[in-house]
């Protein structure tokens, strides 16, 4: 390509075109074959070259040809992925995709969230607070108990350990302590730590408590509780003596072994009821919450004793006939009776204990100077009395079990 000041002396310095100066004398710029022939060349070489014929008729063959150039050279461009170059999104969220990029500031995210991690290598030597973080485990009070736990050392001698050099061999006894004079007393037939054969040799459990030889009080040497199986199960004290001879149990009651049966009316000398009782104050109770009590009222009621006396059932005696057990009857007295004629006197009469008497002058059929009496009887005059026939007693609130 050439600047029309290779072609021409009309152009100016720079080889440019110029309109020239007529003042200052200098001509324009003449436009001569060669210049034109050269920009024709150019435009030619630029059509055929995309390969495109000329066309005389065609004022666009130039456009078509650049465009064909360029449309030739471009370079097709893909999404970006494992395989390939390409475009790509960026995105500030994690996920799983192989195709989108990550911000920025989703890796310093991600890599402060890394840097906060625990390392699987450092078995947990790596967490800041670890105090923190085993109260938010909840085993505060388990690491708390397993700092008072006693060494192995410790426990040897505070612990009882399987010691087979005893008469009974295998069984569980102290490791140090002699429980008669004579360490070889040590077997469970007369004392021992844990027993596994009994007292009695009923098969039981017991803990046994040894006094030292020195002890003021020798003639109970061992004594214990018994927790006994099978047939002769229960629970009991026992002692031995200095020689090891058995000296004698108790048995421990429990609530198996309350004689009261459930349902039996029992006096008791406060006003509220104790737990695991009811009163008997009519209430009505759940039998199927308490059905050992329900065998006694299965009408699911206890009887209402406030106020009330308990009397034996006749039970075909004939002293209270008619009666059914556990019915209620209200008061009486056995009747009094008597009788008095049409009595006159001369002047007042006698009477005594219950018994009264009143005086009116007049009224004789016969004589003079006469006047009839009348008799009344009042019980207050000898005894105490009440709206309510009852003997001296004592008030309790009646309850009953509830089982």
């Amino acid at each position: 390509m050439q600047k029309i000041g290779d072609i021409t002396n009309t152009a100016d310095k720079n080889g440019e075109f110029t309109n020239g100066n007529v003042a200052a004398g200098i001509a324009p710029t003449l436009l001569d074959a060669g210049w034109f022939n050269t920009i024709q060349r150019e435009l030619i070489n630029a059509i055929q070259g995309a390969g495109i014929k000329l066309d005389n008729k065609n004022d666009s063959q130039l456009f078509a040809a650049i465009k064909k150039q360029i449309d030739n050279s471009a370079v097709e461009i893909h999404d970006a992925s494992l395989t390939q170059k390409g475009i790509t999104q960026l995105t500030d969220k994690t996920g799983n995709s192989n195709t989108l990029a990550a911000t920025q500031k989703l890796v310093t995210d991600v890599n402060d969230n890394a840097n906060s991690k625990l390392s699987k290598s450092q078995n947990g030597a790596d967490i800041p607070d670890k105090n923190a973080f085993v109260k938010n485990l909840g085993l505060a009070e388990t690491v708390n108990k397993a700092k008072n736990t006693y060494s192995k050392s410790e426990s040897d001698n505070r612990f009882i350990q399987l010691n087979t050099n005893t008469k009974t061999s295998g069984y569980i006894l102290s490791k140090t302590a002699n429980y008669c004079d004579d360490p070889n007393s040590r077997h469970l037939g007369r004392s021992g730590f844990l027993r596994t054969d009994g007292i009695d040799n009923l098969g039981d459990l017991a803990i046994h408590i040894a006094h030292s030889s020195a002890n003021s009080d020798s003639s109970m040497f061992a004594r214990g509780i018994s927790f006994r199986y099978g047939d002769n199960f229960g629970i009991s004290t026992y002692a031995f003596d200095k020689a090891g001879k058995f000296a004698g149990s108790k048995r421990i009651l429990t609530e198996d072994d309350v004689i009261v049966p459930v349902g039996v009316p029992l006096p008791y000398p406060h006003r509220y009821t104790p737990p695991g009782y009811l009163t008997c104050n009519g209430q009505t109770f759940d039998k199927s919450l308490y059905p050992k009590l329900a065998e006694a009222y299965p009408d699911g009621r206890v009887p209402d004793l406030r106020g009330e006396f308990i009397r034996g059932w006749d039970d075909s005696r004939g002293v209270d006939p008619g009666r059914v057990c556990g019915t209620w009857q209200g008061d009486a007295i056995r009747n009094i009776t008597g009788s008095w004629g049409d009595a006159t006197a001369e002047s007042g009469g006698d009477a005594s204990g219950a018994f009264n008497y009143t005086y009116r002058r007049g009224g004789r059929a016969a004589g003079g100077g006469g006047g009839t009496l009348s008799f009344t009887f009042d019980a207050s005059r000898v005894v105490p009395t009440a709206n309510e026939n009852r003997p001296r007693n004592v008030a309790f609130n009646y309850i009953v079990r509830a089982a």
